[in-house]
C-alpha cells in the first residue's frame, strides 16, 4: 500500500501506522521530485545571479557615461543620477534573487530531511511487522495427537468403567509444545453408577510442563438418559506429558456418560496465585 497522505506542496509521501511503504514507489518517487525541484531552484538561482551581474555591469557603464557627460554639460548630471538609481534598483533585485536562492536551498534541505525521516519510519515499520509475524508463528498449532482405546493412549484411572466408545479427542500443539488445544468427545461405557469422580488418562503427549498444571473447567461432563444433567471437567497436565481428565457425575445404571472437551487455547505455563487482599475500611 502506498502512503495515505501527501505533503501539500510537492506531494511527497506521508505515512500512517497501517501504511506499508514501497521503496520503488513511494521512496523513489519522492527522491525524484526532490531532485527535480532542487535542479529547478538551482537553475533559477543561477539565472538570477547572471541577471544581477549584467545589471551591475550596465550600472557601471551608465555611471561612466554619466561622468563623461558631466564634464561636457551640467544637464548630463541628471542622466547620471538616473543611471545610478537604476543601478541601485538592479542591486536590490540581485540581493532579492540571492535571498530567494538561499530560501530555495533551505527548502530543499528540509525536503531531504523529511525524506530521511520517512525512510527511518519505513525501516521501523518493517522491523515491527517482522516481529509481529514472528510472534504469530508461535500460535501455529501444527502437531496433532488423536486418542482412542485402539491406539492405547487412553485409559481409565478411577471408576471410569471398562470401555470407551465414540471417542474423538484431539490434542493440537505448536512446534515448541507450550501452546495447545484439547477438544472433542469421549463416551464411557459400563461406568460405575452413583455419585463418583471419573478420571481418564491421556498418555504419550508432547506436553512437558515444569510442574503439574491444572486447568479448571476445560470441558463438560453430561450424564442421564438424555444427557440432561451436567458437571464440569478439570484437566491436569503432568510433567511426564500425561493428561488427567477429571469429572464428577451422579451416574445411574444404563445412563449415558460423556465428556465434552472445549475447543479453546491453553498456555502451558504455571503462574503463581496472588494472595487475595482485603480492602481497607
Amino acid at each position: 500500500m502506498s502512503s495515505t497522505n501527501k505533503t501539500p506542496n510537492y506531494q511527497l509521501p506521508q505515512f500512517i501506522n497501517s501504511d506499508v511503504p514501497s521503496w520503488l514507489g513511494d521512496f523513489n518517487d519522492a527522491m525524484s521530485k526532490i531532485d527535480t525541484q532542487m535542479k529547478s531552484n538551482d537553475t533559477k538561482a543561477t539565472g538570477a545571479s547572471t541577471n544581477a551581474e549584467n545589471a551591475n555591469s550596465s550600472a557601471t557603464q551608465a555611471l561612466e557615461t554619466a561622468n563623461q557627460a558631466n564634464t561636457t554639460a551640467n544637464g548630463a548630471n541628471t542622466n547620471a543620477t538616473n543611471a545610478l538609481s537604476a543601478a541601485n534598483t538592479a542591486n536590490d533585485n540581485a540581493n532579492t534573487a540571492k535571498q530567494n536562492a538561499a530560501t530555495a536551498l533551505q527548502t530543499a534541505n528540509t525536503a531531504s530531511g523529511n525524506a530521511s525521516s520517512a525512510l527511518s519510519m519505513a525501516q521501523n515499520a518493517n522491523t515491527n511487522a517482522t516481529k509481529a509475524l514472528n510472534g504469530l508463528d508461535k500460535f501455529n498449532l501444527n502437531k496433532f495427537v488423536s486418542f482412542s482405546q485402539e491406539s492405547g493412549n487412553i485409559s481409565n484411572v478411577q471408576q471410569a468403567g471398562d470401555n470407551f466408545t465414540n471417542t474423538y479427542l484431539t490434542l493440537a500443539t505448536n512446534s515448541t509444545g507450550d501452546i495447545f488445544k484439547l477438544y472433542g468427545e469421549l463416551q464411557i461405557l459400563n461406568a460405575a453408577q452413583g455419585a463418583n469422580t471419573y478420571k481418564v488418562r491421556l498418555s504419550n503427549t508432547p506436553l512437558r510442563p515444569s510442574e503439574n498444571i491444572t486447568i479448571q473447567v476445560a470441558g463438560i461432563v453430561k450424564f442421564g438418559n438424555d444427557l440432561e444433567k451436567s458437571g464440569v471437567v478439570n484437566m491436569t497436565v503432568q510433567t511426564n506429558g500425561d493428561i488427567i481428565l477429571e469429572g464428577w457425575a451422579n451416574h445411574q445404571n444404563g445412563e449415558n456418560l460423556r465428556f465434552f472437551m472445549l475447543n479453546q487455547l491453553y498456555l502451558l505455563q504455571a503462574f503463581d496465585q496472588a494472595t487475595p487482599t482485603t480492602p481497607e475500611s
